[in-house]
C-alpha cells in the first residue's frame, strides 16, 4: 500500500541555518593574509645630496655585492659609493691608477690579491671599455669572483660614459644594484646654494648667482660662490684701506674705520662724511668733559 505523504525524491532540501535566518550566506573562517615577499629594487636614482643626506639607503644597494653607480662628470659618484660601502678604508681605484692596474692585470691575466680579496672596492671611472675587450673579459671575471665570496664593489661609471651594460651583464641579476645619479633642479639647486653661502660666510641673496649657472654642476656653484666671497674679501680689503687713510686725515683712531665697512650703498665719499660727523662728535664730547671739569674744580682763588 503506497504511503500517503510526499514523494521523498520530490521534497526540496531544507536551506542553511544561516540563509533561513536571512543573514545571507555561511561566514567563511578567518583567511590567512600571505606574507608578500619585499621585492628590493635594484635600480634607484637621485641626487647625491639625498644619498648622502638622511635619507634611507636602498636595500638592494647596501647589501647586494656589486652596485652601478651611474651619473655626469662631478655629480658625486664616488662620495656616494663611499656611502654605500660604509668601509672606514675602501680600496678606492680611480685616474692613472685604475688604468694602470686594468692595464697590469689584463696582460698578466690575473688580479692582484689586493684587489681580489679587499673587502670594499671601489672602480672609480673604467674609461674606453668598448675599446679594451681584454680589459672588459677582465672586470668581467672580477666582479663575478667578488660577488661570488661576497666581497662588495662599486663601480662609477666613466668620464668618457662609456656603457656598463656589457659588464653588467656579466653579473647575475640578484647580485647587482644600479645607482643613477642627477643633477638636482628647481629648489633643490636653491638649496644647495643657500648651504654653500652659509659654509662660505656669504649673504643668502649670492644664492641667485649660482641658480642661474647654465649649464650647472656641484663644482660649477662652488666655483661661482667661491668667485663672489673672493671679490667680497678685496671689497672689504679696499674700503678697509681708504677708511684708514681718512681716519688718518682727520686723526681719528684706526679703528673707527669699521663704522664705514658697512655702508650700503658704500661709496668713498658716504665713508669720508660718516667720518667726518665722527670726527666732528668726538670733538663735541671732548668739549663737553673739559667744560665739566673746569666747572669741577669751581673758582680759583686770585
Amino acid at each position: 500500500m503506497e504511503g500517503t505523504g510526499p514523494d521523498p525524491t520530490l521534497v526540496e532540501p531544507a536551506p542553511p541555518l544561516a540563509a533561513s535566518a536571512g543573514q545571507g550566506p555561511p561566514a567563511e573562517g578567518p583567511r590567512r593574509k600571505r606574507r608578500r615577499r619585499r621585492v628590493e629594487v635594484a635600480f634607484v636614482s637621485g641626487t647625491s645630496s639625498e644619498f648622502l643626506g638622511r635619507r634611507p639607503l636602498p636595500r638592494a644597494a647596501q647589501e647586494r655585492p656589486v652596485v652601478f653607480v651611474l651619473g655626469p662628470p662631478g655629480v658625486g659618484k664616488s662620495a656616494v659609493a663611499r656611502r654605500l660601502l660604509d668601509h672606514p678604508a675602501p680600496l678606492h681605484l680611480t685616474g692613472d691608477v685604475l688604468h694602470d692596474a686594468l692595464t697590469t692585470q689584463a696582460r698578466r691575466r690575473g688580479w692582484r690579491e689586493d684587489i681580489r680579496q679587499h673587502p670594499a672596492l671601489i672602480l672609480d671611472g673604467p674609461c674606453f671599455l668598448h675599446r679594451r675587450p681584454a680589459v672588459l673579459r677582465m672586470l668581467k671575471e672580477l666582479l663575478r669572483l667578488r660577488a661570488a665570496d661576497g666581497l662588495r664593489t662599486m663601480v662609477c661609471e666613466g668620464a668618457d660614459r662609456s656603457p656598463l651594460g656589457v659588464l653588467m651583464e656579466g653579473v647575475d641579476a640578484e647580485q647587482r644594484a644600479t645607482v643613477a645619479l642627477r643633477f638636482p633642479v628647481g629648489r633643490g639647486r636653491r638649496r644647495y646654494a643657500l648651504r654653500l653661502c652659509a659654509e662660505l660666510g656669504l649673504d643668502p641673496r649670492h644664492a641667485l648667482r649660482a641658480d642661474a649657472l647654465e649649464p650647472w654642476t656641484y663644482d660649477a656653484a662652488l666655483a661661482c660662490l667661491r668667485a663672489v666671497r673672493d671679490e667680497e674679501r678685496k671689497e672689504r680689503r679696499r674700503r678697509r684701506r681708504h677708511a684708514v687713510r681718512v681716519c688718518d686725515h682727520l686723526r681719528l683712531p684706526r679703528p673707527y674705520a669699521d663704522r664705514v665697512m658697512d655702508l650700503d650703498p658704500w661709496s668713498p665719499e658716504a665713508a669720508e662724511a660718516l667720518l667726518a660727523e665722527l670726527r666732528d662728535e668726538l670733538s663735541r664730547k671732548r668739549r663737553r668733559r673739559r667744560r665739566r671739569r673746569a666747572l669741577s674744580r669751581g673758582p680759583t682763588g686770585g
